[in-house]
């Protein structure tokens, strides 16, 4: 498959030379999919779905043409690369575009990307892995009322990319994604969590242990109470971390944003936004990283990128666009992933700009010794939202969280609010834990900031 789709992009490149391209790139994937539901203990849905997709970019007269489809026939392929290019002809001038990479020497290779067993993983096979888990969270839940979810994805990929620069890049890889949500039910109390495990291999999903911490994450969100408002310090575990950073903060360096002045960050490069102790990096390098990759998707050669370092904001996140607009160099963060909530497949996106592994440096202690050394406050493992990327102000829903005394937790939390400014979060960052976990784009320990707006109604 992989001769193929060179094969293919060779005649792209040759194809949109006929018509008057000036540049020219194809993207190439071959994807298999499993999806599988569970729902109140049962197989709602079990899909494999597989996927073949060509993307094209044309450049002509400093003007950018796009197209894809689902396919691998020449002559589609062709007919795509026509349209690209006359697309490109209509399309309005950008003197900001600098062109597609050239040509790397070599790609590193980051390691641990691709499991031959997973990406061999049988319906079967793949339906036993998710009601292990389901069943693990039975037994642990074997006298109360519950009604259990779950959902298991995994991807198989094989990515190419050519260009007319002379930049050719193919990789595989695979990634598992295994969760489980019950729902518990009792008289005076309802409670809802979940758990689970993402990772290159199947060697690092254990379905029992998704169950069972489901269930017990669930029993401990019983019999929540509203809190006593104020300014409290607040514990961020890593699942909290993983959608406040990866889904929100990471948007606040993102060259774009801060090239359209669009981020709270902009005018804070070289400047120092946290205390000493605390780094950032984004390293798409790192070995079965579930970010990982030896380049990105303009086939730029990935690379470990400073962010934070020692407090001082080092470097934003560039693409081949924004890089060349500012006069900087490419730190490889072009990505075609999905939005989050995006049912498209990577071929279908144009290249925007993402981090791959967002990596912060551990600290020292375990998360019982954050809890002790807070004293009084809240320990937040889960919410929803995001700061607001223009201003940083950041007001957020304690999903699932406990409220601690004394230096222990006393009871589960319900209808609190965290409220503070994402300048002050970093600033006020006081400690680091230990408690590393890789999630699904961020890898980092639980967070602990001085202070902020705590109100419960």
């Amino acid at each position: 498959m992989e001769q193929e789709l060179f094969e293919l992009g060779a005649q792209v490149i040759q194809e949109a030379g006929k018509h008057g391209a000036h540049q020219v790139e194809a993207y190439l994937t071959s994807r298999k999919k499993i999806i599988i539901q569970v729902e109140k203990g049962a197989i709602k849905t079990a899909e494999e779905k597989h996927d073949v997709g060509c993307a094209i970019r044309a450049i002509v007269d400093m003007k950018l043409g796009f197209s894809y489809a689902s396919t691998r026939d020449p002559s589609d392929v062709q007919a795509l690369t026509r349209e690209a290019v006359k697309l490109a002809k209509v399309s309005l001038p950008d003197a900001a575009l600098g062109g597609f990479p050239t040509q790397s020497d070599s790609y590193l290779d980051p390691g641990g990307l691709y499991d031959l067993e997973l990406s061999q993983m049988s319906m079967e096979a793949a339906t036993e892995l998710i009601l292990r888990a389901v069943d693990a969270c039975r037994a642990f839940l074997s006298n109360r009322k519950v009604l259990i979810g779950a959902e298991l994805a995994i991807d198989s990929t094989l990515t190419v990319i050519t260009n007319s620069l002379g930049v050719d890049g193919a990789y595989q890889e695979t990634l598992i994604d295994l969760s489980t949500y019950p729902t518990i039910k009792e008289e005076n109390s309802q409670a809802s969590s979940f758990e689970f495990l993402i990772s290159r291999d199947l060697s690092g999903i254990d379905p029992e242990w998704i169950g069972e911490t489901a269930g017990a994450n669930t029993v401990d969100l019983l019999n929540p109470k509203t809190v006593q408002g104020g300014q409290l310090p607040v514990i961020f575990m890593p699942v909290a971390v993983d959608w406040l950073f990866g889904l929100g903060f990471a948007q606040a360096f993102n060259a774009e944003e801060i090239q359209m002045k669009r981020s709270y960050l902009s005018d804070s490069l070289h400047q120092s936004i946290a205390p000493q102790h605390f780094q950032i990096s984004d390293n798409a390098l790192l070995p079965g990283g579930n970010q990982s990759r030896p380049f990105d998707a303009e086939g730029y050669p990935s690379q470990k990128t400073d962010i934070v370092t020692k407090g001082l904001l080092e470097h934003f996140l560039h693409n081949s666009y924004t890089a060349v607009k500012a006069q900087v160099d490419n730190t490889g963060n072009a990505s075609r992933n999905p939005s989050f909530g995006s049912a498209s497949s990577p071929y279908q996106n144009t290249p925007r700009i993402a981090p791959s592994n967002l990596i912060i440096s551990p600290g020292k202690g375990t998360l019982e010794d954050l809890i002790a050394e807070t004293g009084k406050g809240i320990l937040c493992r889960c919410t929803f939202d995001q700061p607001n990327l223009s201003t940083g102000d950041f007001s957020a829903l304690v999903m699932e969280g406990f409220f601690i005394d004394e230096g222990e937790i006393q009871h589960p939390v319900k209808n609190t609010l965290i409220g503070v400014n994402m300048r002050d979060f970093f600033l006020g960052v006081s400690s680091v834990g230990a408690d590393t976990r890789p999630l699904r784009g961020v890898v980092s320990p639980s967070i602990v900031i001085k202070s902020a707006k705590i109100t419960s109604a």
